[in-house]
């Protein structure tokens, strides 16, 4: 059946590549506005030379991201934006940009029992700490298994792959999972996150902080990350940008409260010479 070959091949990517047992950098850039909402742009590039396919003859890369906007449809408000993939080199390159409404209401798509994608986006959470400031904490953990739902077999039955899905990413992954999965090749590669905060960033467990655009960069090695978790953390002052616009506007009805009776016309008296 096509639509369990398409499964299979989503499944592989995701507990192949996005959990990072291959050869492969990851690269995201997050921008969260003040009402949590936002956009991640990301690129996930694979080496051609560890099976990636170097051309679209297959058309997996189509179906690809229909399992991608597929996944981020579970949410409300959040929708893949753009979506392209191209051959760089010896790598072929996925590139997506996602937007949001609310950054906390996306774990129910990125972390779900079939699409692990969601292991690269990892878990966030958001704290109220004193002085008016915000703690910020992304974990992202790629040593542990895909999670499965409790009515989902680890490995769901597949139909035989037809002569066309040989050049498949699917496929492609899977060999790499074979083949390379006892081989330790993962130097030179690196998972790098970006994160562009609403408001000024405080502290973060990153030399890389950029004050003026309130921006933290972090990057782990992927040997680092495949073996334990990997957490990204930083301070920022709480966004309270509504309390200012409330307050002009309380500010604003007072004034024209209090003024507009001055600026009344009296009625003319007839009788007044």
């Amino acid at each position: 059946m096509k639509t369990a070959r398409l499964t299979a091949s989503w499944l592989a990517l995701s507990a192949g590549a996005l959990l990072l047992t291959s050869c492969l950098d990851y690269r995201e850039e997050l921008w969260i506005n003040g009402d949590a909402s936002g956009k991640i742009h990301a690129t996930i590039a694979i080496n051609s030379e560890l099976g990636a396919p170097t051309d679209g003859g297959s058309g997996q890369p189509d179906q690809i991201e229909a399992q991608l906007r597929e996944l981020f449809a579970v949410t409300d408000g959040a929708k893949v934006e753009s979506y392209q993939t191209f051959v760089d080199g010896k790598k072929r390159i996925w590139d997506f940009t996602v937007s949001f409404k609310d950054l906390r209401l996306l774990k129910p798509a990125v972390i779900t029992g079939k699409n692990n994608i969601g292991a690269v986006f990892g878990d966030f959470e958001i704290e109220k700490i004193p002085d008016g400031k915000l703690a910020v904490k992304r974990t992202v953990s790629l040593s542990e298994p895909p999670r499965q739902s409790d009515d989902t077999p680890a490995n769901p039955p597949q139909d035989s792959p037809s002569s066309n899905d040989t050049n498949t990413l699917g496929n492609a992954v899977g060999k790499l999972m074979g083949g390379l999965l006892a081989n330790s090749m993962f130097s030179g590669y690196h998972l790098d996150y970006t994160t562009h905060f609403p408001t000024e960033v405080v502290s973060a467990n990153s030399p890389s902080i950029d004050r003026d655009t309130n921006t933290v960069s972090w990057r782990f090695p992927l040997a680092e990350a495949s073996q334990h978790p990997v957490t990204m953390t930083a301070e920022i002052k709480r966004p309270g940008g509504w309390l200012l616009w409330l307050f002009i506007a309380i500010l604003v009805v007072t004034t024209l409260a209090i003024l507009l009776p001055a600026f009344r016309k009296k009625p003319v008296d007839p009788d007044t010479p």
